[in-house]
């Protein structure tokens, strides 16, 4: 799941093998309704079938949503494992995932100007961040259950790592778990009265840390260095970017400094902009003059920077969780001042969601039909003219994506897929359950995590693994 697509279809394979081969006894020595609700949101896939088109779209998301059938029937139906396999089990995936991110750590301060999105090249790092919460939040549990707190040290790691990556969905979901959901639980399960001061205190001092740093951003980006406030014109650390531009010098100094011609394109994170454009918010960044004087002042770093199609200086700084919140502020600013949606990962969402939403309503019952919704989805954006027309983005929300696809009928199978199983197996008591399934829900919000091979299989081998325990 964390180093190779390969290998998660090889075990896919063999998963299926293993299970053809194998004594059937125990799977069915489950209840039918248990197995019903287990099998139900992949007989719904394939019942959504009936309504699509056919399309190779259709066909690619029956396929990749095979695990929701082969691994319930593997795990299912394999004996119960000894407490020593346990342990060697968790102790291989806290060390593949320590491993994956000491290679991340390690190109993020070798590579120059890393892209932290792929430091860790084998892993979606959505997907990542989720296993490092996860990981992290079960390591914390155990510490305070068990009393065994060096281990704190790599949950720790963890954490420090999708800081240091600005992994904004692990860290929110990480906070929300690691300050609400524990310690509420040990206050009323546990009756934890120590552990929950400690966890309060933690989430005081985070809370606290959390609010003097955007503060900090706000302040340095928002406040106007020349204390002139500028309703109308954009801001970006500090300095109105469109204001006093002698275009005529920065035409010449893209010739002069970068050798390339004045009307050159360069791609960038954020999009395709002309060098003018990028340099213009760069010297701006730096609070520089925006004409010959300005570029003068440059350094060969500077340059290379701008020849990379980076438009501030500060994303060129190994300091992502600021570089992440100065871009988030440049794409508020951006809505807000030129209505600019392309090339915002926030503000992208937030269209995606309001137009699929406009779908739903046309389609409330059903739904489109498997494999249908990324088509319906960008004829949508194309009759309102939407800049996300030309993409194949998805809903980015796992509800959206449930009810775009089946409809509300659909929705309350995958509801009953979800839950009637914990209820019935008793997992609502099993703790680790309950953070997993915590973690995955938070992070339905904004991912759709279950449209894709990776998402995917990190419910399906959680989520049947406890099954699978809880009935043995």
């Amino acid at each position: 799941m964390i180093f190779s697509h390969a290998l998660m279809s090889f075990a896919m394979v063999f998963m299926a093998l293993r299970f053809i081969f194998s004594d059937k006894s125990l799977i069915k020595s489950y209840t039918k309704d248990v197995l019903i609700a287990v099998f139900s949101f992949f007989a719904l896939i394939c019942l959504g079938m009936i309504w699509s088109d056919w399309s190779n779209e259709a066909w690619k998301q029956l396929e990749k949503s095979l695990p929701f059938l082969i691994v319930p029937l593997y795990l299912l139906n394999l004996p119960l494992q000894s407490r020593k396999n346990l342990s060697i089990y968790a102790f291989v995936y806290l060390a593949s995932l320590f491993v994956a991110t000491s290679i991340g750590i390690f190109n993020f301060i070798s590579l120059e100007n890393p892209d932290v999105r792929t430091i860790m090249p084998f892993c979606s790092h959505i997907r990542f961040a989720l296993h490092l919460t996860l990981a992290s939040s079960f390591i914390v549990y155990y510490c305070f259950e068990h009393k065994k707190y060096l281990l704190l040290l790599l949950a720790f790691w963890f954490e420090a790592y999708m800081l240091i990556t600005a992994a904004m969905t692990g860290i929110i979901i990480s906070f929300i778990i690691l300050f609400f959901v524990l310690p509420t639980y040990f206050l009323i399960t546990k009756k934890r009265k120590k552990a929950f001061a400690i966890f309060l205190s933690a989430f005081i001092v985070a809370l606290f840390a959390v609010f003097s740093c955007i503060s900090y951003y706000y302040k340095d980006y928002f406040v106007p260095k020349n204390g002139e406030v500028k309703e109308d014109m954009m801001i970006e650390n500090g300095n109105y970017i469109f204001e006093a531009i002698d275009y005529s010098q920065m035409q010449e100094g893209v010739e002069k400094y970068l050798k390339e011609d004045k009307n050159a394109v360069c791609k960038s994170r954020e999009g395709e902009f002309s060098y003018i454009d990028i340099a213009i918010r760069y010297l701006n960044s730096k609070g520089y003059e925006k004409n010959l004087k300005g570029w003068q002042r440059l350094s060969q770093e500077d340059l290379e920077n701008i020849k990379n199609g980076i438009p501030n200086y500060v994303y060129a700084q190994k300091i992502p969780l600021k570089a992440r919140f100065y871009s988030t502020f440049y794409e508020i600013e951006a809505f807000k001042k030129e209505n600019k949606v392309k090339g915002s990962s926030l503000i992208q969402k937030f269209e995606l969601w309001e137009n699929s939403l406009a779908v739903i309503k046309d389609n409330l019952l059903i739904g489109v039909g498997t494999g249908n919704a990324p088509r319906e989805l960008k004829k949508q954006l194309q009759s309102i003219d939407s800049p996300l027309a030309d993409t194949n983005m998805r809903t980015h929300n796992q509800y959206f994506s449930i009810v775009f696809s089946y409809g509300i009928l659909g929705f309350l199978v995958w509801i009953g897929f979800l839950l009637y199983p914990m209820f019935k197996l008793s997992l609502n008591k099993n703790s680790y359950y309950i953070i997993f399934l915590a973690i995955m829900l938070i992070s339905f919000l904004s991912e759709d995590t279950l449209d894709n091979q990776a998402g995917i299989m990190m419910y399906c081998c959680w989520n049947f693994f406890f099954l699978s325990h809880s009935k043995k």
